[in-house]
């Protein structure tokens, strides 16, 4: 990797704090919990360069083909820096949906939509 890049190496959900990957979380009736864990990597240079970033995460409802918003959207500030985890940086946001929340997305599809490192650095997926 170039010294002065970061680069997202994987983003996947998983049920609570587990540690194994659930690709597809089965959200049912109730108030539930399910975690969106990204990983990404910086540079030397970068990586511990203390340059501020904002962490960001929005999903997508495939089905309805909009942007739920809260609680769907997750937002870090950070700097890249060893003390945040890098040059190798693991990040768990926590998405937690109220009965109403999952009975208005009750049979959609969503999908994990943009990842971005803000200020200076954007990646998309």
């Amino acid at each position: 990797m170039n010294p002065n890049d970061a680069a997202v190496v994987r983003v996947f959900t998983r049920q609570g704090s587990g540690g194994v990957p659930d690709y597809t979380p089965n959200i049912t009736n109730g108030s539930h919990s399910f975690q969106v864990v990204v990983e990404a990597e910086a540079g030397t240079v970068l990586g511990n360069s203390s340059q501020p970033y904002q962490l960001r995460i929005e999903a997508l409802d495939i089905t309805a083909g909009d942007n739920p918003g809260t609680p769907f959207s997750k937002s870090v500030a950070q700097q890249f820096s060893s003390a945040n985890g890098w040059p190798q940086k693991t990040e768990a946001l926590t998405v937690t949906l109220s009965p109403a929340q999952i009975a208005a997305r009750k049979d959609h599809i969503l999908n994990k939509n943009s990842f971005n490192f803000g200020n200076p650095i954007v990646i998309v997926l």
